[in-house]
């Protein structure tokens, strides 16, 4: 008797495992997947997602033109990235959860531009700016101000 119990055990096993692992694949495509979403605001994100969340490589388009290029984390650039604005200038550099974060580049749209260090989106530690016509800060920043001589 225990041996008839243990082969139609093992017939269910071996009849439910290729469903089950079609059931398991297809549960984590939903959750693990590249597409494209536009938001109700007009945003566009074009990438890999993960749990409903940008995750992964991919592309923010704003609705004012702004693009947002890089490695997202649950949602957020984590990691490297570029930021563009029309209006604003561009940052390419070191993201933490959606703003500059670590070492970065931002170039202005009237030519000026700042090569250092950057913590929650300001300049911070050292850089260096240089202005349109050509004069330059070397030295520390902080909190988005110039401190050196």
């Amino acid at each position: 008797m225990i041996w008839i119990i243990l082969i139609v055990v093992i017939l269910l096993v071996v009849a439910i495992s290729p469903w089950l692992f079609r059931l398991l694949k297809k549960i984590i495509k939903t959750y693990k997947r590249k597409g494209v979403y536009t938001f109700p605001d007009g945003r566009k994100y074009v990438g890999e997602w993960e749990y409903d969340l940008p995750n992964g490589l991919g592309l923010l388009a704003l609705p004012d033109g702004g693009k947002c290029i890089g490695e997202w984390k649950a949602g957020e650039l984590n990691g490297q990235g570029i930021l563009t604005y029309p209006d604003m200038g561009k940052y390419v550099g070191e993201f933490k959860d959606g703003v500059p974060n670590g070492h970065g580049i931002k170039t202005y749209p009237d030519g000026g531009k700042y090569v250092g260090e950057f913590k929650n989106r300001q300049f911070h530690g050292q850089g260096t700016f240089t202005h349109p016509d050509g004069r330059k800060y070397v030295g520390e920043w902080l909190d988005g101000k110039y401190v050196g001589q």
